[in-house]
């Protein structure tokens, strides 16, 4: 995970590494507490991060449309599919 990390950050088309920072800070200070759960918890924490994977993909199928709004109908099928069974 550390190779593919480093590899995607060393990518020549990253110019500003200010968003990956803030998201970095962000992550670990909503990440944290979320760690320290009790195992009484757990099924909600893990609800909770499903809810948050499901706003990411959401996020990226929006921004994915206002960037190429000429996708044939198909390939958006596709990329809702993909978005519903959670991949």
């Amino acid at each position: 995970m550390v190779l593919a990390i480093a590899g995607t950050l060393l990518h020549h088309g990253i110019v500003d590494y200010r968003w990956i920072a803030i998201a970095l800070v962000l992550g670990s200070i909503l990440g944290v507490p979320l760690g320290m759960v009790h195992m009484t918890a757990v099924p909600q924490r893990t609800a909770l991060s499903h809810a948050f994977g499901a706003l990411c993909v959401t996020l990226w199928h929006a921004e994915f449309y206002l960037r190429a709004p000429d996708v044939p109908r198909f390939m958006m099928a596709v990329l809702s599919m993909e978005v519903i069974l959670g991949r």
